[in-house]
């Protein structure tokens, strides 16, 4: 009885937080045509809660923000998302070799925006994932609309050899926008990844995935992704990856791409610097029902100028074009720098400016720009932590 009691001891972290930040956006709605500028307040919770035992790891969260317009209230909104990762480290133990996650994100947001930068992402078991510079909304920029989408997966990996690992992977992807402008979406993915550690700083990945997008008004598609690349230690502060494929559109009539995608970064003493390249089948971002051959590069620095004071620049470019049926050829650009800042031990602040430009050159698209300022306070409360 002691062990399997020893077994079940876990620790519960709770980590709560709250934002208050002003912003001004001179072009509220993305649109050329009216242009409307505006002042918002941003006000919501942010809770992190974290659960760790043999038995099972789990981590969620959640964040609300309440967003108060002072020239269009009718565009006042309350955004929110959680999302939660769940993995089974008993398994690991009974059965030598599987491990088994759970992951599931639901958000729901008065606008998309075309681009998200990587971000350090703690997955459930302890392990830290750094994701490249990627697009939320695919590089394309949408006008304002209530979107809700729900992300779940499941992942169930087998090492066979300490330096050999098999993956299998399902993923649920649907997207649901208000209105009649943009298209909904559901996707189903099955994927496979093998992974073999070729030496102490070389990684060897080959991959291959299946995905069925179903469009509410259009003729569904079928996705085939298939890829080999490696990722490579060339120091302790400098890496690279690459990865070299095909990707196949099966619909209304078969489309075969060359698929490609390159990464590299380097820490230095009190920064760090990535750099990103992908060329891949991109999924239109609700302006087309069909998918799109998207290219973008991506590039990130940021450097800590203080004990407390840290400051970024980020730039990022996408061209997504269509490969038949509706004409699609949209480009669009952004840049963003900021600083945050330390006030005090619970305390942090921050002050940003992003530019983003996109340009339309086919039948479909949204031509606009850009600017957006804000200024934010961030209140942390410490971690409560609980252990049985």
């Amino acid at each position: 009885m002691t062990g399997l009691e020893e077994r079940a001891e876990g620790s519960v972290t709770l980590s709560p937080s709250f934002s208050v930040s002003e912003s001004y956006n001179d072009n509220l709605f993305f649109t050329e045509t009216n242009r409307e500028a505006d002042f918002t307040t941003l006000v919501g919770p942010s809770l992190n809660l974290a659960y760790e035992s043999q038995y099972l790891n789990f981590v969620g969260g959640y964040r609300g923000s309440a967003e108060f317009h002072a020239r269009h209230p009718e565009a006042n909104r309350y955004a929110q998302s959680a999302s939660f990762g769940l993995g089974i480290p008993f398994l690991s133990h009974e059965i030598r070799g599987v491990d088994v996650r759970i992951t599931e994100e639901i958000t729901y947001a008065p606008e998309v925006p075309a681009y998200s930068f990587g971000k350090t992402q703690e997955e459930p078991g302890g392990a830290t994932q750094i994701s490249q510079i990627q697009q939320t909304g695919g590089g394309i920029q949408v006008p304002r609309t209530d979107t809700f989408s729900n992300n779940a997966g499941l992942e169930l990996g087998y090492t066979w050899l300490p330096r050999l690992r098999t993956t299998v992977s399902y993923a649920n992807i649907v997207t649901r926008y208000r209105g009649n402008e943009l298209h909904d979406s559901t996707t189903h993915q099955v994927g496979l990844k093998e992974t073999y550690q070729w030496s102490p700083r070389t990684q060897w990945t080959n991959s291959y995935s299946v995905a069925l997008n179903i469009y509410e008004h259009a003729n569904n598609e079928v996705v085939h992704r298939l890829s080999t690349g490696a990722a490579y230690q060339m120091s302790p502060s400098l890496s690279i990856n690459g990865s070299l494929g095909v990707g196949v559109v099966q619909g209304n009539g078969n489309k075969t791409q060359l698929t490609l995608n390159t990464g590299l970064s380097k820490q230095f003493r009190n920064g760090i610097f990535s750099l990103s390249y992908t060329r891949e089948i991109g999924t239109g971002g609700g302006v087309v029902t069909a998918s799109t051959l998207k290219q973008g590069v991506g590039m990130e620095y940021s450097q800590n100028v203080g004990r407390n004071t840290s400051v970024y620049v980020r730039l990022g470019y996408v061209n997504n074009r269509s490969f038949s049926g509706e004409k699609l050829k949209i480009s669009s650009y952004t840049g963003e720098t900021g600083i945050n800042v330390g006030v005090l031990p619970w305390l942090s602040g921050s002050l940003s400016y992003s530019y983003l430009n996109q340009q339309s050159l086919g039948t479909i698209g949204q031509d606009s720009q850009r600017n957006l300022v804000m200024l934010g306070l961030t209140a942390s409360a410490p971690p409560w932590r609980i252990v049985k």
